[in-house]
């Protein structure tokens, strides 16, 4: 079946379309995490290695990096180092890569690592690469120390401790071993195989600043340097055209060195480039790159170059991705509502790496909650199986801490009970919409053990208590983000929608004692819910977004229930709009607001909230957002994490859920039987005139298309076969069963 499109969509993913191509092939670098043996917060510790060498090789580099920090010291030389960055916490993920060959000489060669650990787990990894071969890596031959500081600003020399003062290494393992996992970014040989790359060009070079020397730009990807003879240095601001994940590549036929800032936006590559500005030098042929991260901006500044020489640079990104294909499509008579769809699609692929991230910037983790609304999107678009299924795993089996699966877990999914019941809810929706039912089978007593974990932090009365003291999260807002009544009201509705979606699954499973207890479990926990947390004189829950949007997500309230929320707290101009929420919870607002028989004024919230991020400038959708906030250097004044400014993301996987919300309300398909094998298909158009678009199922292609007229809706579904689907439009509803072609009632 061909596409919807009979040309290419709105998105500016520049891999739609491009076929997977060749793996690139990776060599390990086999090196292990070391540190003193005795680990201690707000430690200072030197590290010491050496190795002989027959012959200097025409280029070697070295990867470094180190939880918390560090300062690399070659032959007494210092290269390299990393510093705190503001707001960040997980600088360790930033690998550091450096031409040292000019350092080495024949014989004996030493390297001294100063690192510090700001607290919790600490580690060194290191590593020296000549072409493919290995020359020397950290392991249990170094030698450690504990000292009281690090050497001053600017010293180039490591710090000299007696003999005595050394013991041998203890050593974590190899790259890959918990707690630093695989989130290394570009370790050699650590980046998944199934990842393909993509060279870019610029789209524009911005603030050409030659200093006084020379630096014009040549053509799309390319321009000439001559360094100045004293003063500034040259720089440059690119620009890529859209957010990016991936690193700046530099070459350059002599030796140039530069620093490299990156951002997701101008102003945060100029003036706060997140893992601050990396020191590199391209030489003969052998690119400067900077470490693998998420951008649109790089500025550049020249350093160093032959004297007098008109140097030609080329500069490119090497775009990371996933490879998918666009089996879901959306298009409808507003332009803007298309372009909200597939930038929320471009999102979320642009979280599928290793892993799928919460972000490809910050924290570039797993996250469930971030999960339960990308992988939503990612059913609807892509229907991808294995990254799916791999970092849902990974969330459970972390939280289960090699414990058997029948045992209790050792704590909830991400240290957050909202998380577990999102992994929950997220295998019921990979099930209903991608299906496989024999991974679903192998969660069978994970599922099980969580339940019965999530049941411990509920009391007597049928109402959540967060009896584990856990951090009871729900999202970046006043009174949502830490133990209260709030957040424990929300977590309540979330549960509710867990046990549910655990009865569905364990209907799949073939487990019926286990799928009537979970119904139980929810029919309890929803009339506490109502005997206790409905406030009368509100009409809602409470006066706030969050906790009603989930009470409504997970049908714990009753129709007349659904009509006073949305007239207290959901409705325009509502007292609620002026607390903050997230994108991440805003996705549940919109879903919400259509279950209060709302779309219409769901179409236009997604317009002004969305669409207000795309009127800024936005090519994937942002961390944290409202409409309110400053529009003039808007980056430094957005909200989320408990903090403010560049560091938060511009590109967040839970911020993509209106693709999803576009897709289930406004063509209206909605999975209900596993592998789509049942959905009710009831399309919601509001203010637009036409609709159409394709939903990706186990057996094909489900195509929806439909117009409106004087309020009349008509059309076609296209069913596969497999899926029998309840079809409703017109206050009227008939069930049909594919393959076949069917008009709307």
């Amino acid at each position: 079946m061909h596409s919807i499109y009979s040309h290419k969509p709105p998105t500016i993913d520049p891999t739609y379309g491009v076929k997977a191509g060749a793996v690139r092939r990776s060599y390990p670098l086999p090196a292990d995490w070391i540190w003193t043996p005795s680990l201690k917060d707000t430690q200072t510790v030197v590290l010491r290695g050496s190795f002989d060498l027959k012959e200097v090789p025409r280029e070697a580099v070295s990867f470094t990096t180190a939880d918390n920090y560090f300062k690399l010291f070659i032959n007494g030389k210092e290269c390299d180092s990393s510093q705190p960055i503001a707001g960040n916490d997980l600088v360790w993920q930033i690998l550091h890569k450096k031409n040292i060959t000019h350092l080495l000489h024949k014989g004996r060669n030493n390297v001294v690592i100063v690192a510090i650990n700001a607290g919790g787990s600490a580690g060194v990894l290191f590593g020296i690469r000549a072409g493919n071969a290995t020359l020397f890596t950290s392991g249990k031959n170094w030698q450690g120390a504990d000292i009281t500081g690090l050497p001053e600003a600017g010293e180039d020399t490591p710090p000299q401790l007696p003999v005595s003062s050394y013991s041998k290494v203890n050593v974590e393992g190899k790259y890959g071993i918990s707690p630093w996992g695989t989130a290394v970014s570009g370790w050699p040989g650590g980046s998944a195989p199934y990842l393909r790359y993509k060279i870019l060009p610029p789209t524009s070079f911005l603030h050409v600043d030659a200093a006084g020397g020379k630096l014009r730009r040549v053509s799309a990807d390319s321009l000439v340097l001559q360094m100045p003879s004293g003063g500034k240095n040259p720089s440059v601001v690119v620009d890529f055209g859209q957010e990016i994940a991936g690193r700046v590549k530099v070459t350059s036929p002599d030796a140039v060195s530069m620093g490299i800032g990156t951002g997701e936006s101008e102003g945060e590559a100029v003036h706060g480039p997140w893992g601050g500005v990396h020191k590199v030098s391209a030489d003969r042929g052998m690119p400067a790159v900077t470490p693998w991260s998420a951008f649109r901006y790089a500025k550049i500044e020249f350093t160093g170059a032959p004297a007098g020489k008109t140097v030609p640079i080329t500069i490119q990104v090497d775009h990371k991705y996933y490879p998918v294909q666009y089996k879901g499509a959306f298009e409808c008579s507003d332009p803007l509502l298309n372009k909200i769809w597939y930038t929320g699609a471009y999102t979320a692929h642009l979280c599928m790496q290793e892993y799928i991230w919460d972000a490809p910037k910050r924290d570039r983790a797993r996250w469930m909650g971030d999960l339960q609304v990308s992988g939503r999107v990612i059913d609807d678009v892509f229907a991808d199986k294995f990254l799916m299924e791999q970092t849902m795993q990974r969330l459970r089996d972390d939280a289960q801490g090699n414990r058997p699966p029948t045992k209790l877990p050792a704590g909830y999914v991400n240290g957050i009970p909202g998380y577990s019941a999102a992994w929950i809810v997220g295998l019921s929706d990979f099930e209903k919409r991608v299906g496989d039912r024999a991974y679903i089978l192998k969660q069978h007593d994970l599922l099980g053990s969580m339940l019965r974990y999530m049941a411990q932090d509920i009391n007597s009365k049928g109402l959540f208590t967060n009896s584990h003291n856990a951090w009871d999260y729900v999202d970046w807002s006043p009174g949502f983000n830490s133990d209260g009544a709030l957040t424990r009201s929300a977590t309540q509705m979330y549960y509710i929608r867990a046990f549910k979606d655990a009865a569905f699954l364990y209907s799949v499973m073939g487990d019926k004692n286990a799928q009537d207890k979970a119904l139980k479990e929810a029919k309890m926990l929803t009339a506490s819910a109502q005997d206790y947390l409905w406030q009368k004189q509100l009409g809602a829950f409470s006066n706030r977004r969050q906790d009603n949007a989930m009470a409504v997500f997970a049908g714990v309230a009753t129709p007349a229930e659904r009509r006073s929320i949305y007239q207290a707290v959901f409705q325009p101009n509502s007292p609620a709009w002026n607390q903050i929420a997230t994108p991440y919870y805003d996705n549940y607002v919109l879903f919400a607001m259509s279950d209060c028989g709302k779309t219409p004024e769901s179409l236009q919230f997604a317009r002004s909230f969305w669409g207000g991020m795309l009127a800024e400038g936005a090519t994937s959708f942002w961390e944290g957002y409202d409409l309110s906030w400053p529009k003039k250097h808007f980056h430094k004044y957005l909200q989320a994490d408990n903090g403010m400014g560049y560091f938060v993301s511009l590109c967040h996987g839970w911020s993509s859920g209106v693709t999803a919300w576009l897709t289930e309300r406004v063509l209206g398909v909605r999975p209900t039987g596993a592998a789509f094998s049942t959905a009710v298909i009831q399309p919601e158009l509001g203010y637009l005139h036409w609709a159409k678009g394709d939903v990706p199922t186990p057996n094909g292609i489900l195509r929806v298309e439909v117009q409106q007229k004087e309020g009349r809706l008509s059309g076609y579904v296209l069913l596969p076969k497999g899926v029998t689907a309840l079809l409703k439009a017109n206050s009227r509803e008939k069930t049909v069963t594919g393959p076949g072609r069917y008009r709307l009632p």
